[in-house]
């Protein structure tokens, strides 16, 4: 059975964007573009992203509300794993999700968005005029469309196992560090993480 924790509060949504900010937005006629945010916060919260002006979503980009998935990791439960039995296979997982409008960004806006992305991925970067002068960087804005997308709706999901056993929670952990996939280690990860919330 696939049971889920109750949604994550807003300050643990937020810590989840910037921990995972690589996301899959879905406008009108199901445009689907893959992209990075940032969250811009406030008394609306907002997202900031932006678009390569060739890409056909920007056409309507103002159109209607879109949504955006952010998916966390994931991997595959053996019941084996647990302490306990009877028990079944399942799927732990942990995702965040967004619906909004979105409107568009000016020149001066969206390169302060880049800088704040840049900030955010990698700080040391911003100052490094060698690597990234700001009269390249000023070029390839001309090719993007940034926009900010006000939301109606922010929520997040996750399925851990947390209503089982401490031996079974255990369990899970240690077979979890053992596994040769590479989402099992993110995952564990992304347990041990997120205990810091509930401490």
């Amino acid at each position: 059975m696939m049971q889920r924790k109750p949604a994550m509060a807003s300050e643990q949504i937020t810590a989840f964007i910037r921990r995972y900010p690589f996301a899959t937005m879905v406008g009108p006629n199901w445009h689907v573009s893959y992209l990075p945010f940032i969250v811009e916060e406030g008394n609306t919260p907002c997202l900031l992203g932006h678009l390569a002006k060739n890409n056909p979503h920007c056409q309507r980009l103002e159109e209607e509300e879109h949504l955006v998935l952010f998916q966390g990791p994931h991997a595959y439960i053996s019941p084996q794993w647990y302490q306990s039995q009877p028990a079944v296979p399942t799927w732990n997982y942990a995702m965040v999700r967004a619906r909004g409008h979105a409107e568009l960004l000016d020149k001066t806006s969206i390169l302060d968005m880049l800088t704040q992305q840049t900030t955010q991925m990698e700080p040391d970067m911003v100052n490094q005029e060698q690597i990234m002068p700001e009269a390249y960087i000023e070029k390839l804005a001309e090719a993007i469309v940034g926009f900010r997308l006000r939301l109606s709706s922010l929520e997040g999901t996750e399925k851990l196992g947390l209503h089982r056993s401490q031996a079974d929670q255990m369990g899970v952990q240690h077979a979890l560090a053992t596994q040769p996939q590479w989402q099992t280690g993110a995952l564990l990860d992304y347990m041990n993480w997120q205990q810091k919330w509930f401490r």
